[in-house]
């Protein structure tokens, strides 16, 4: 990083770059727990630097080295290795020298046909366009995910992004549990690291400035990267992210070492520690908001109570669910954060079989529905297809939420033995077609699903919560340890 810097600006500059990464605590994290960020930046610097000397003089050998690094770098993350490219066109095409536009055209075709033949040898490059199409949706998913959360998110739009993003992340004041724990704490890394970049944050859009205005051709790759992996990070609404926001950081830091370098007049610097001190106060009030946000339907009909229980459990154990309701034939045992809602015992007194399951066909959609207008679920979770799948299916696309089908009886429930038989399969795969999300027993559903032609990424293998204490309270038990592996070739 200073010899990067050092390129660029003096070497005091570059010696003070150096020295604010280094007191960073955010990559003392990721130097002592995920090295692959860290490596992630060595690649990204390496390649900037030989940007930078191809800049200052043409040589084909450093041009082999930028082309070597930015390829390793797709094998880490394709989009930081896809926008280096661009850069590293963007800066040589930035001169204005004349004589140098030949060099420079050479260097885009050899670069980008390099680029090319390396895609075209993994026999992926579909897989890779198809990605990249998706990367929107991925934004489009994290914005309607956050005003389900939080109503503000409905007012946010670019230009509030593109003004946040840049100081972001903010430091998490409030504590919250964090989904998929980690067996370390990166909470404190993160509250005194990103306390140090909002300090360090003013000084870094001030040298941004000064390098853009006053050094534009001689500093272009550092401040183009940074201004496109800014981009990178809005359109996948993943700015707020430490871990993703990390590798443009220590660019930032050689812009903040230069900015207060040349900044004369701090005037600015107090009005600007009041707007970060409320992006923090507002980033903590979402934080705190997401917390119990969650409403979750399990429609269970007459399944029996364990079955209930374990397909029940985990989902109110989730720290952002505050409710799961159960609909369900009579009530069962409470449990924590747990409704029930029932048949009401009018129906189960009609003397005529026939008439009774009439009005019961009738009742279960409808009370449903009902609630679903009610309550605005997150995810109306179906148990078994017909028809308790097919009644969450339909309240879900009236009420727009998402459905979560879960299949037991594998073959035999889908393809029931009740005429006629081929309008119940077409029922049957029609509602898991257009589910959210599938859950089956075990790989061998999945399997039998796949054949059918429903997509692999939208079913996943969930038998439920395992209780060793309800039936065996005793302390000392003849299992110790209940140990579950998915053996696959």
């Amino acid at each position: 990083m200073y010899k990067l810097s050092k390129l660029l600006f003096e070497p005091k500059i570059a010696r003070f770059a150096a020295i604010l990464f280094m007191f960073y605590p955010i990559s003392w994290y990721y130097s002592a727990v995920l090295l692959k960020e860290n490596l992630m930046v060595i690649l990204i610097i390496e390649s900037l630097y030989n940007l930078v000397k191809l800049q200052i003089k043409f040589k084909f050998k450093l041009l082999i080295k930028l082309l070597f690094f930015i390829v390793v770098l797709f094998f880490f993350r394709s989009a930081v290795s896809i926008l280096l490219i661009f850069v590293s066109i963007f800066t040589l095409f930035i001169q204005t020298q004349n004589k140098k536009w030949v060099i420079n055209l050479l260097f885009a075709f050899l670069l980008i046909a390099g680029y090319w033949l390396f895609l075209q040898s993994t026999g992926k490059v579909e897989d890779y366009y198809e990605q990249y199409t998706e990367a929107e949706e991925f934004g489009e998913t994290r914005l309607k995910h956050g005003s389900e959360i939080n109503s503000y998110f409905e007012y946010a739009g670019a230009p509030i992004y593109l003004g946040i993003s840049f100081f972001a992340p903010f430091p998490s004041i409030v504590k919250v549990p964090i989904e998929g724990g980690l067996p370390h704490n990166e909470y404190y890394y993160h509250v005194a690291g990103n306390f140090y970049w909002l300090i360090l944050g003013f000084f870094s859009l001030i040298g941004l400035y000064q390098a853009i205005r006053y050094h534009r051709q001689l500093t272009v790759a550092i401040w183009s990267f940074v201004l496109g992996y800014q981009m990178i990070l809005i359109q996948s609404v993943m700015f707020s992210s430490v871990r993703f926001s990390f590798p443009v950081k220590p660019f930032m830091l050689i812009m903040a070492a230069f900015g207060i370098y040349r900044l004369k007049n701090h005037k600015w610097f107090t009005f600007y520690l009041v707007i970060t001190f409320f992006m923090v106060i507002g980033w903590n009030y979402i934080r705190l908001k997401r917390q119990g946000w969650m409403k979750i339907f399990v429609v269970t009909g007459r399944l029996g109570e364990n079955l209930v229980y374990y397909k029940t459990l985990p989902i109110a154990n989730l720290p952002v669910v505050d409710e799961v309701i159960v609909f369900c034939e009579r009530p069962l045992t409470n449990f924590h954060k747990v409704r029930y809602i029932t048949i009401p015992g009018w129906i189960f007194q009609i003397k005529f079989p026939f008439i009774r399951r009439i009005i019961r066909i009738i009742y279960e959609p409808v009370q449903l529905i009902y609630f679903a207008f009610k309550w605005k679920p997150f995810i109306i979770n179906g148990v078994y297809t017909l028809p308790k799948g097919l009644n969450s299916l339909i309240a879900s696309k009236l009420t727009s939420t998402k459905c979560i089908i879960s299949v037991l009886g594998g073959k035999e429930e889908i393809e029931p033995r009740f005429f006629p038989q081929f309008f119940w399969k077409k029922i049957n795969l029609w509602q898991l077609k257009s589910a959210n999300a599938i859950t089956t027993k075990g790989q061998n559903d999945v399997n039998y699903l796949l054949s059918l032609g429903l997509k692999n990424k939208k079913i996943f293998p969930f038998n439920g919560f395992i209780d060793t204490i309800r039936f065996f309270p005793q302390p000392f038990k003849d299992i110790d340890v209940i140990l579950l592996v998915l053996f696959m070739n």
